[in-house]
């Protein structure tokens, strides 16, 4: 009961939210007794009323199948890794397709996110996924924002061309990257198998700022525990004819087989333990322990990594401007014939 309370409130925040905004805005719940404007994002995308430019919020507890936006629309969800029971994530158990120009998802959390055919110039900020990649065609979009994600499986953007990645949290590898940009994020990636890289195709692009791990890098033991051989697996087909500029970033690959092309970086055989607190949820831990060598060491005199930056990661993507109940008091018996809830709301300001 409480948590069907809880949705209900914050449902109705967000519906007093947008009717202060400019454009016209409709609320998204898979639940019919909900009686929200739509049954989910396809729905909206198919009705003559929903019009370029609107904003679409997904209600707490929605849960929904894939989703096409073919309108340059913005979606806003819940956020994700909530730590509070009075709010419900929404989730996407599928692909987030985003086929028209202009789009922006935020604080969504999707199995997979694609800028399909048309997306050009659309945005992902606060989102989680598994993936989040562009279609391999000639019609692929191009000019794309990747902000303040979580991404825990891989980033893909086989002919798209000026991507911004920034201030993300990457558990996953990176593939193909052409005239784009990873600035201020975090990349701790662990292979299932050898031969896996953290960076596969990287061309015309700047890497600065970010905090880069693979956690296999090092020495192989031979039977007699040994030092055999070392693996460095973080780039693969990077080279100086490619035109890459790769500065101020912390690598897991040490000083004996750094990149001797790219001297600005720290070449330190960095560990997750050398870098990061590694306390709290699976965000806060790659906050900077006291000491890290990615303090200080960013261009422009910030630190390494998502959390420093002009666009510093944001916990849980909570979205901008949207109150959220962070505790209630409901008590079990009623005073004289009345319920009387305490709720304490906050807007996530940044």
């Amino acid at each position: 009961m409480r948590k069907i309370i809880f949705s209900a409130v914050t449902v109705i925040g967000l519906s007093l939210l947008s009717q202060n905004v400019a454009a016209r805005s409709w609320r998204i719940n898979s639940v019919p007794d909900a009686k929200a404007n739509f049954l989910s994002i396809n729905a909206a995308m198919e009705s003559l009323d929903v019009l370029n430019g609107d904003t679409l919020y997904l209600d707490p507890g929605c849960v929904l199948e894939g989703q096409d936006i073919n309108k340059s629309v913005t979606v806003i969800g819940t956020g994700y890794n909530l730590q509070e029971e009075t709010t419900r994530e929404a989730v996407i158990n599928g692909t987030l397709r985003i086929s028209a120009p202009n789009v922006k998802v935020e604080g969504i959390h999707a199995v997979t996110i694609e800028f399909y055919k048309k997306g050009d110039y659309s945005t992902a900020e606060r989102c989680k996924a598994k993936t989040i990649e562009s279609y391999q065609s000639s019609e692929t979009a191009h000019n794309l924002k990747i902000y303040s994600c979580y991404v825990y499986g891989q980033l893909s953007f086989p002919v798209s061309t000026n991507v911004e990645i920034s201030n993300c949290i990457i558990t996953g590898d990176i593939q193909n990257l052409y005239f784009s940009s990873l600035t201020n994020c975090t990349i701790v990636y662990t292979p299932y198998k050898d031969g896996n890289y953290v960076f596969l195709n990287l061309s015309n692009s700047t890497i600065i700022n970010n905090i880069i791990i693979n956690t296999l890098t090092g020495y192989r033991l031979d039977e007699n525990q040994k030092p055999f051989y070392y693996k460095n697996e973080v780039f693969r087909e990077v080279s100086l004819s490619k035109n890459n500029t790769i500065s101020n970033n912390v690598f897991s690959v040490d000083a004996d087989h750094a990149f001797a092309n790219y001297p600005n970086n720290k070449f330190i055989g960095a560990t997750p333990e050398d870098v990061f607190t590694l306390k709290g949820n699976s965000e806060e831990m790659y906050k900077l322990k006291a000491g890290s060598p990615a303090a200080g060491y960013g261009a422009n005199g910030y630190d390494c990594g998502a959390f420093s930056g002009q666009y510093p990661y944001v916990m849980s993507g909570r979205p901008r401007f949207i109150p959220y109940i962070y505790e209630a008091n409901i008590p079990n018996q009623p005073t004289d014939g009345k319920l009387n809830v305490t709720l304490k709301i906050r807007t996530q300001n940044e």
